[in-house]
């Protein structure tokens, strides 16, 4: 299987998991942006996520997170309800509907993991 079919498939597969996109991109170094970055966090834009400005060498190039990585995917997934309150009663946040969006997200992720590592690069052990 080449690079496109096997990139086509992982973004198959996330969208039947329910993922509202997929994206894959070459893992690098974003030297470009380090500056903006950098800039955004001096006039303090991160606002109370005083961790955005840890380990910002990772930040700028994800090849230092894990060894070997080689590509980056991304994913999306819209938590809008489909039914919204009433504009008479309170009003929620639209991820304060259903369940806990980082639960939600981490078995999505956990199951598109697993399916790329038992089906589409499976490891010998």
């Amino acid at each position: 299987m080449n690079k496109e079919q096997l990139s086509q498939q992982i973004k198959a597969e996330a969208l039947r998991l329910g993922f509202s996109a997929c994206g894959i991109a070459r893992a690098h170094f974003v030297g470009e942006s380090k500056t903006h970055l950098e800039q955004w966090l001096a006039e303090g834009n991160q606002a109370e996520m005083s961790y955005m400005s840890n380990h910002l060498d990772k930040r700028c190039d994800p090849r230092l997170l894990v060894e070997g990585t080689k590509s980056i995917i991304s994913v999306a997934l819209n938590y809008s309800p489909s039914r919204k309150l009433r504009d008479d009663q309170l009003q929620f946040a639209y991820y304060a509907y259903g369940q806990d969006y980082h639960e939600v997200m981490k078995a999505k992720l956990t199951s598109l993991f697993n399916y790329i590592n038992e089906q589409l690069h499976p490891v010998n052990g």
